[in-house]
């Protein structure tokens, strides 16, 4: 278990016991956030739905010398290139292998189209906004600034909300190899 693996599981444990301590009326409308939530080596992820365009499966990239250490890649998708990103390493976990049939998640951020790499898809969810707790501040400031938040799903797994606008600036300004 890395030292995120850890940190995540001692946030979600305290955040789990903070909401159940919590107090929560059913009579008040809470507001939902819809997320595409999927899965980074063991980790559970979450993007939001906004800024999804579709899951799609592919073979191989081809390579771009001198890329950005975080891109994967290019694939033709379409008719046209599409940058395929591995956001695994932004986050401390190591890079992923590509395997016969890859998934991707191509989002649009800010204008900035993207298809990024995740072990699976899991399903779609609205989580309200107010139970989300703050990443550890023991993270390093880029990783945490990259986290909108932390979703418990059960006392010892949380869900990592991410920041796409940040994290996509900050993979986009990375230097060159």
């Amino acid at each position: 278990m890395n030292d995120l693996e850890t940190l995540l599981q001692k946030a979600a444990a305290e955040r789990a016991e903070q909401i159940q301590k919590e107090n929560f009326s059913g009579d008040n409308e809470v507001p939902l956030d819809s997320y595409l939530t999927f899965r980074l080596q063991n980790i559970p992820f979450a993007i939001p739905l906004g800024d999804v365009r579709r899951v799609i499966h592919f073979q191989k990239t081809t390579p771009v010398p001198g890329d950005n250490p975080y891109f994967a890649g290019v694939i033709n998708w379409q008719g046209r290139l599409l940058t395929i990103v591995d956001i695994r390493p932004f986050f401390s976990l190591p890079a992923a292998t590509l395997a016969e049939k890859n998934t991707a998640i191509i989002t649009d951020v800010q204008g900035l189209e993207a298809g990024v790499l995740c072990d699976a898809v899991l399903n779609i969810k609205k989580l309200p906004a107010s139970q989300l707790f703050p990443p550890p501040s023991s993270l390093p400031e880029k990783q945490r600034q990259a986290i909108s938040g932390l979703y418990p799903l059960s006392p010892t797994d949380l869900l990592v909300i991410v920041n796409s606008s940040y994290l996509f600036q900050s993979i986009a300004g990375e230097p060159h190899g």
